[in-house]
């Protein structure tokens, strides 16, 4: 019976979700857990219980349901902040399964409505993802700008609602999401922060990253392509990353130049603030003693307002042990102008920066920070794009050859293994897969010479010719026949990837006519 009333009372909520979706504003496929807070118990009461969410910090009775103001019918959630002591803060929490909803590497699109009116910065709404033991993986912060809402007027009756757009990326190891409505932050912080229509979707993505990224490239949204409001420079959510420094007016998004389609990761600093892009990144599968490749693109035009010579901005890089300690950090500093500057960036060409990090003992996470931080007089702009961060890849891609039919008359002739004997008109098609590199090159070696021919593509079919007498050269076929290639011995298939990675003559191919 127990089970029935379970039952019973989950497809209630589903059916009730179900109508009022139909009539919010809420993302497509969103698969957040009564996101408009119009289920539960008790709702016309401040004090009352909403379904999937619970109430805690230091004085649970700022979480509150209000019926002043909303976007979906009736309810929204709020925090109504008037205690100052230390332990004065609310919190509302939210969790939800990933499983069936969103996998590690999925960008995850983020959208709700907020209006507040506080004494000073901040508020927050925190997105958290926790693994197996209900360890928080990483956080984003989503905080309040200024004062008050765009949209606030005097009292939350008279005030509209604000939309507002995120972007994050699920790490390796999370199988909850939280969502944490925070009045958090200084004691001292009163005020008001009202939310409503909280959804969360997978970001629908086709990407294919361009060959400026890493072969085998684990770091998240690599191209700056996935967010939210990615063409407005200020309120730009680039999936993974989070605003930091005391002026976060400095981290932009651009669309000025880019090495990828149409954006970069910029900090535009013209005052004696800061600012900062950061994330962290937990590491799965990745182990003490590996080594890192490091690759982005940078454009920068950096100085000293008090004509200081050593001013600069960087990216860091630093591994994070399970205590939130850096175990080693590097940074890759600009300094002045970039090579080629022109005097603007949308003119000016982009830096390739490389780097390989060795990965600690100890470590959990990496931190990544972009940074303008330094003498408040560091002024300047700087701008970066493609950043890939890859195991350092030591392993050949792997090759085969098999008999292809005579254009002429559609026949497979019979072969052995490896497919090298029994094929009289010559014709192969040559195959090969990597761990990293999705298009590895393919060639054929002659046994009986130094030639080697090549480059091919994984599928392309060619016709051996024996010229025992030499010499040995390659000339173009006629389609579907790439190549028609004239060894003096056999041919060998071999393949070499990005990182020059070979195939041994012991697994290569052989093609015998």
């Amino acid at each position: 019976m127990n089970v029935q009333v379970r039952v019973f009372c989950l497809t209630a909520l589903l059916i009730v979700a179900g109508s009022l979706a139909a009539r919010a504003d809420l993302l497509t496929n969103n698969f957040w857990v009564n996101p408009f807070f119009e289920i539960g118990s008790n709702l016309d009461q401040t004090d009352g219980t909403v379904a999937n969410w619970n109430r805690g910090g230091g004085d649970p009775t700022i979480c509150q349901v209000i019926t002043n103001n909303s976007v979906s019918p009736t309810h929204s959630l709020a925090l109504i902040d008037t205690n100052t002591s230390d332990s004065g803060y609310g919190e509302w929490y939210s969790d939800v399964s990933l499983s069936g909803n969103a996998n590690p590497g999925d960008a995850l699109d983020i959208q709700w409505y907020q209006m507040y009116n506080l004494s000073g910065p901040e508020m927050r709404l925190t997105v958290l993802f926790l693994d197996v033991s209900n360890n928080v993986i990483n956080a984003t912060h989503f905080v309040t700008a200024g004062t008050s809402s765009p949209g606030w007027v005097s009292t939350i009756e008279n005030s509209t609602f604000t939309k507002r757009n995120g972007s994050l990326t699920v790490p390796c190891g999370a199988v909850t999401m939280r969502c944490s409505l925070v009045s958090g932050g200084s004691a001292t912080i009163t005020g008001v922060l009202v939310i409503d229509d909280l959804s969360v979707a997978v970001h629908p993505s086709t990407i294919v990253y361009p060959p400026t990224v890493l072969a085998c490239n684990f770091f998240p949204n690599p191209t700056f392509e996935v967010g939210a409001n990615l063409d407005n420079p200020s309120n730009a959510s680039p999936a993974g990353w989070s605003r930091g420094g005391n002026d976060s007016s400095i981290d932009q998004v651009t669309t000025n130049n880019s090495v990828s389609p149409t954006h970069s990761l910029a900090l535009v600093d013209n005052s004696f603030g800061y600012g900062e892009w950061y994330q962290f990144l937990p590491l799965c599968g990745i182990v003490a003693g590996d080594t890192l490749q490091v690759q982005f693109f940078r454009i920068y035009h950096i100085f000293d307002a008090n004509g200081a010579t050593n001013a600069s901005m960087r990216l860091s890089l630093a591994f994070i042990d399970v205590n939130g300690f850096a175990l080693t950090n590097t940074d890759f500093n600009a300094y002045g102008d970039t090579p080629g500057w022109t005097g603007s960036i949308a003119t000016s060409p982009f830096e390739r920066v490389t780097g390989t990090l060795v990965v600690p003992v100890g470590t959990v996470q990496l931190r990544a920070n972009f940074a303008s931080g330094g003498d408040g007089s560091v002024i300047g702009t700087i701008v970066i794009d493609d950043l890939s961060v890859a195991v350092l890849d030591t392993e050949a891609p792997q090759v085969a050859c098999q008999p292809a039919p005579n254009p002429s008359g559609k026949k497979i002739p019979p072969s052995g293994k490896n497919g090298n004997v029994g094929n009289p008109d010559g014709y192969f098609q040559l195959l090969a897969r990597d761990n990293c590199d999705p298009n590895p090159a393919i060639y054929v070696q002659d046994t009986g010479s130094s030639f080697r021919a090549g480059p091919f593509a994984d599928g392309d079919i060619v016709k051996l010719v024996r010229n025992p007498g030499g010499p040995a050269f390659s000339s173009a076929g006629t389609p579907p026949i790439v190549a028609i290639i004239h060894l003096i011995g056999d041919g060998l298939v071999i393949a070499v990837d990005a990182d020059g990675n070979e195939t041994a003559a012991a697994d290569g191919c052989l093609m015998q006519k």
